[in-house]
């Protein structure tokens, strides 16, 4: 089943809406994309042979200003999960993700996006990897399709293996679909948010 669900971001006050004891605008909510920023599809391809999973996550969106803008890509690992590739396709160019020091890989990201350029920085919280997330600035009127790559060895729960899958796009998505398969059966899963 594919959906499309549509609604409109409320909009803030105008300055003078607010009165005279305040001119300053309302920053925007950092945990919801911009407007300008339209996520086609997240798609996470999971695959279970062998107690192993191997699972792909693969998130499209467009920056529809004629600005550069920062676009966010979180997602929530479980904590035996490893991360085995991150990769981003913008404008029909791949970018495969490097580790580097913290503070060199921060000034090469900063000296990028201070000169209008698409660059991308990860980032890991949590001791054991829970969140993974990446802010990348995309140019104009661009797209930029996110992969990220992870397995992860099953852990035996009660004679079961549980797969686990948090997915929060924070904002609309047009496709949304999570696909499993396993070597003992074949499950498909498709829903709209």
């Amino acid at each position: 089943m594919r959906s499309l669900i549509s609604c409109t971001k409320p909009s803030s006050p105008q300055a003078s809406d607010r009165g005279p004891e305040s001119s300053k605008e309302i920053p925007p909510r950092k945990d919801v994309l911009s407007p300008q920023v339209e996520v086609h599809s997240v798609i996470v391809d999971c695959t279970v042979t062998s107690r192993f999973a191997h699972t792909v996550m693969t998130s499209k969106a467009l920056n529809k200003a004629n600005v550069p803008q920062e676009i966010f890509f979180e997602v929530e690992l479980p904590k035996t999960a490893f991360i085995t590739n991150f990769s981003m396709e913008i404008e029909n160019r791949f970018y495969v993700g490097e580790i580097k020091e913290k503070e060199k890989a921060k000034k090469q990201y900063e000296k990028a996006v201070s000169s209008g350029q698409t660059a991308g920085l990860v980032k890991a919280s949590g001791r054991k990897m829970e969140k993974f997330s990446v802010s990348v600035n995309i140019a104009a009127e661009s797209n930029v399709t996110f992969i990220l790559t992870y397995e992860e060895l099953l852990q035996r729960k009660l004679g079961l293996y549980e797969v686990l899958t948090r997915v929060k796009p924070k904002s609309l998505v047009q496709e949304f679909k999570v696909i499993s398969l396993s070597s003992a059966c074949e499950k498909s899963v498709n829903a709209a948010i």
